[in-house]
């Protein structure tokens, strides 16, 4: 998958161009078609489908909003929780590094997302649910 990255990135750029020049702008929705595409190819179906609970899709929304970051803290992250996510978090947290989603940095209780564009598509989702509101 990681292989893929770049490939969908420049695609993504290639059909965001209506002028024939890459700039940053095209670039940038490269990226964002490319979260996009890993997201629904990976995570709709690996993660936002398997993990049915309403609390762990909550987790992931409020994991969204985090700072764009290479790593997040366990303790800064659940201090923002309400309580039903404080009780699931660690349950959650397993499953995702199971399903390869997060993984444990050298720092105990630091995780950071296996591919950025995970992230990435977490966040887009996250915003996508906030206006829906």
């Amino acid at each position: 998958m990681n292989q893929e990255a770049p490939l969908l990135v420049a695609g993504g750029s290639h059909w965001e161009d209506f002028d024939s020049c890459i700039d940053k702008g095209d670039a940038i929705k490269g990226i964002f078609h490319a979260a996009e595409t890993v997201g629904r190819k990976y995570l709709d179906r690996q993660v936002y489908q398997t993990l049915r609970s309403e609390t762990y899709h909550s987790i992931l929304r409020r994991m969204g909003k985090l700072p764009l970051e290479a790593k997040f803290r366990r303790k800064e992250l659940v201090k923002e929780m309400n309580e039903s996510e404080r009780r699931n978090f660690d349950n959650f947290r397993q499953r995702m590094e199971e399903l390869g989603v997060l993984a444990k940095e050298e720092v105990r209780g630091e995780y950071r997302f296996s591919n950025e564009l995970f992230r990435l598509y977490v966040m887009i989702e996250a915003l996508i649910a906030e206006e829906r509101g």
